[in-house]
């Protein structure tokens, strides 16, 4: 006879975002151009927590004893990001957060993990969810495109914040990020000198190194002014900070698309860049009240029979 046991999977929330970083970040590390957006803020999350504010991350994993098989971190303003996992996975992370009482406002992963994780969520806290955007990942570790004979990539600075300001707004704009502090973004990648100009000889495009990953790192906030675009200046600035990237040591870039847009899709892939991965984002709505049909008029009520009169006599 043979006794064959098996481990339960188990959520466990981490309270040491340095311990996280250091345990469940080697295997984010596995997958590192798909986790990339975890990895790219757990730097970050690590220097907050030393920050006197009630304002902190929350980070999970889902292990099986001591080895991490999916992980999850749950920001702030309640989005949850997820790794690749099993619906058994997935569910031992939703009933987990529900007992840590979590309140999540979006999900965003891998397509089939963020949609059967938000179901999952929506049936366990009575809500409803509902697709909101894709977004295709790139990885690219060898560009293709020929840098013009003219422009150059510069590193923007405070000089050129008002020009900045106005591209990162209309960047936001048609890439749908309404909700986004355009002047703490701005300020935010001049400190950490993120923000790259192309020139030729004005600036005409611009693209930013965010999100640094072990090996890499991810491209975004490219942007070119309408009375710029189609010649090439895109082009440029995306492979001139490629290659700067790859000449400082990063492995590989990783850059992160709308699928649906074919002219941004088709410049990507003319640079060299191969698909990954799409990832999927839902957000977390309250249920909505049931339509009841109106009820039946109600019917006059009938008038009351008249009171009978006793006859008769007192004794």
């Amino acid at each position: 006879m043979i006794n064959v046991q098996f481990s339960a999977l188990r959520g466990v929330e981490y309270t040491d975002p340095q311990r996280y970083m250091q345990h469940v970040g080697r295997w984010l590390c596995l997958r590192e151009a798909e986790n990339s957006y975890i990895l790219g803020s757990l730097p970050a999350i690590v220097a907050q927590a030393a920050l006197p504010t009630g304002h902190q991350s929350r980070l999970f994993a889902v292990q099986d004893g001591d080895h991490v098989l999916a992980a999850a971190i749950l920001y702030p303003n309640g989005c949850l990001v997820l790794t690749w996992a099993t619906p058994e996975m997935k569910q031992a992370l939703a009933q987990t957060m529900v007992r840590s009482g979590c309140k999540i406002t979006s999900v965003f992963g891998p397509g089939h993990v963020s949609w059967y994780f938000s179901r999952l969520w929506a049936q366990y806290t009575g809500q409803d969810f509902a697709f909101d955007r894709t977004e295709r990942v790139y990885q690219l570790a060898r560009p293709t495109y020929p840098l013009p004979p003219t422009g150059r990539l510069e590193l923007a600075t405070t000089t050129d914040r008002a020009l900045l300001t106005r591209w990162l707004t209309a960047f936001t704009h048609e890439a749908h990020y309404e909700n986004t502090a355009v002047a703490n973004v701005c300020e935010s990648l001049l400190t950490q000198r993120q923000l790259y100009l192309w020139k030729d000889p004005a600036p005409v495009a611009m693209a930013a190194w965010v999100s640094p990953t072990p090996h890499g790192g991810c491209i975004n906030f490219v942007y070119t002014p309408a009375a710029q675009r189609r010649q090439g200046h895109a082009s440029a600035v995306v492979s001139a900070l490629a290659h700067r990237m790859l000449n400082q040591g990063s492995r590989f870039c990783f850059i992160m698309t709308d699928p649906t847009d074919q002219r941004t899709n088709g410049l990507y892939q003319r640079l060299g860049a191969r698909t990954l991965c799409e990832l999927l984002r839902c957000l977390i709505v309250p249920a909505a009240a049931p339509i009841l049909p109106p009820p039946p008029p109600r019917a006059a009520p009938a008038t009351p029979p008249a009171p009978a009169l006793w006859r008769g006599t007192w004794h």
